[in-house]
């Protein structure tokens, strides 16, 4: 865990990268869930060849299990539009509701 945090300051000041998150589960079956946000498909590509990258699959190779590794990839996203036609609101909703590209939703 302490190595994945330690990178985790170094990955978030890149430009490209929108978000790390790193949660221990400890229970009912251990596990820890780390997930990287990033602008673009070029740029988690080369996040990937990057040599930071290597560290974390370092950290992954230190696991007890087989890791589950997943990597999604959004084609587009919809924001207060999608919610107001699947509720059949036809007037405006106003909110300080945000989505941000890569489908994460920032509600103030």
């Amino acid at each position: 865990m302490e190595i994945l945090h330690s990178m985790k300051g170094r990955l978030e000041i890149l430009p490209e990268c929108m978000g790390l998150w790193i949660i221990d589960r400890s229970h009912p079956c251990p596990h820890i869930l780390y997930a990287e946000q990033w602008k673009s498909e070029e740029a988690i590509h080369e996040h990937i060849r990057s040599s930071l990258f290597r560290r974390i699959l370092a950290v992954i190779e230190l696991s007890s299990r087989a890791p589950d590794v997943c990597m999604y990839f959004i084609s587009h996203t919809k924001g207060m539009e999608l919610i107001q036609e699947l509720r059949g609101v036809t007037e405006p909703v106003t909110t300080k509701a945000k989505v941000e590209p890569g489908g994460q939703s920032n509600v103030c």
